[in-house]
């Protein structure tokens, strides 16, 4: 099972506290960065935004551009994942921010949670077995969520 926040809150103090030390400070507050891994490996970085924030998601911010550098120096893909868990059957839209990520999706493109979860077991090399056929069966068999 997944390690869920150990402290239930984000230090937003600190993230204005950071903007008044100078205009030349740059940095990020990432919301949801997930270091995707598989035996102390980083195997891709995504950045997940909500659906509702589509309209204001751009790879080509110097924010993006950081952590793509970042990603580049272990030849990883780096992606911004747009989620939607509000719909009968959850989408994810990849978009591809670094070299290696557009290497390995193509492009653009919307997954079904079952290939976004497929594509999670593949970047880690792990079999399509038995196992992840019951995952998917089981997210398959949840109650869809209501839009909000």
């Amino acid at each position: 099972m997944p390690n869920i926040e150990r402290t239930g809150w984000r230090d937003q103090e600190l993230s204005a506290r950071h903007r008044k030390w100078g205009d030349r400070l740059y940095g990020v507050d990432v919301d949801f960065l997930m270091v995707e891994y598989y035996a102390r490996r980083a195997v891709m970085m995504v950045d997940y935004k909500h659906h509702v924030a589509r309209s204001s998601v751009d790879e080509n911010t110097a924010s993006h551009q950081a952590l793509a550098w970042l990603a580049d120096g272990r030849s990883i893909p780096f992606v911004i994942c747009i989620y939607n868990l509000d719909i009968e059957e959850p989408l994810f839209e990849v978009l591809p921010v670094n070299q290696t990520a557009k290497d390995y999706f193509g492009g653009p493109h919307i997954l079904t949670e079952e290939n976004w979860v497929r594509c999670q077991h593949h970047l880690r090399g792990l079999a399509q077995d038995q196992e992840l056929e019951r995952v998917l069966e089981s997210l398959k068999n949840e109650a869809p969520r209501k839009e909000n």
